[in-house]
Parts: C-alpha cells; sequence; structure tokens
C-alpha cells in the first residue's frame, strides 16, 4: 500500500480554498503538544497546532502546522533514563537547569516532568520550578 503523502499548507473545510502558506491566513491562536515517550531513536515530537481563520468565507478551522523533532544530541537514547539520571545525580535541581542540559524549552520539560512524576517514571518532587529527587534514589 502506498504511503500517503505529507499535507500541502492548510485547507478551508467551509469553503474549499487551499492556502500554501500560514502568511496566508490570519492565525489566532498557536499551541503544542509533545510526546511523552521517545520515538525509537530517542528523539520526542513536538507537534505545532494553529487555530486559524479563512480570508475568504471568514470561518475558522484547526490544524497541524508544524512537527519538530527535540533532542537529536542524544539521539539513540532514552529521555526519560536521561532526565532520571540528571536528577537523580544533582538531588535537587530546576526546571531551567534541565532545560539547558537538554537543549530543550523549560515548558517541555515541565509538562514531561508532571507527566513521568505522576505515573511514578521518575521518583520526583516537582516544587514549582525546582526539583528534588526522592530519597533512595541512585544515578
Amino acid at each position: 500500500m502506498p504511503r500517503r503523502k505529507g499535507k500541502e499548507g492548510l485547507t478551508c473545510k467551509n469553503c474549499g480554498s487551499k492556502f500554501r502558506s500560514q502568511k496566508e491566513v490570519k492565525i489566532i491562536k498557536i499551541w503544542h503538544t509533545f510526546s511523552p515517550f521517545p520515538d525509537k531513536d530517542g528523539n520526542i515530537a513536538i507537534n505545532v497546532f494553529a487555530t486559524w481563520e479563512c480570508p475568504i468565507c471568514g470561518a475558522r478551522g484547526r490544524d497541524k502546522i508544524s512537527s519538530i523533532k527535540g533532542g537529536f544530541e542524544y539521539k539513540g537514547k532514552n529521555y526519560t533514563e536521561i532526565l532520571a539520571k540528571i536528577i537523580y545525580e544533582l538531588k535537587e535541581t530546576t526546571v531551567e537547569e534541565l532545560s539547558k542540559r537538554l537543549n530543550m524549552s523549560e515548558e517541555t520539560i515541565s509538562k514531561a516532568l508532571k507527566y513521568l512524576i505522576a505515573e511514578g517514571q521518575i521518583r520526583a518532587k516537582l516544587d514549582g520550578k525546582k526539583v528534588i529527587a526522592s530519597s533512595g534514589q541512585e544515578a
């Protein structure tokens, strides 16, 4: 079965108009999501979505406008293990420090930490921007 080709630009679901560039439409809101688990190469996918308005009919649409793979310097390594190792070694750190070490945004690191702590994959406590490792953990 042939692979589906990537989406070319934005298409209005109301009038069917096609726009090759984001600059042709009015962007109302932009947000991003990320995959909590890395892919087989150890990269985290960050998807950028937008709500936009069609300049022809005025209808609003929502689409993924970009996808970014983060952390190429750790390619082939598991982000959860890398994050846990850094936290357990430092015992106490900040989201900002982890962001610099992993070359990712603070927001992405913060969301990943909240998820991994809630799932019990990393034993630590998130106190605002401070990350404190639970006692009894090894590096």
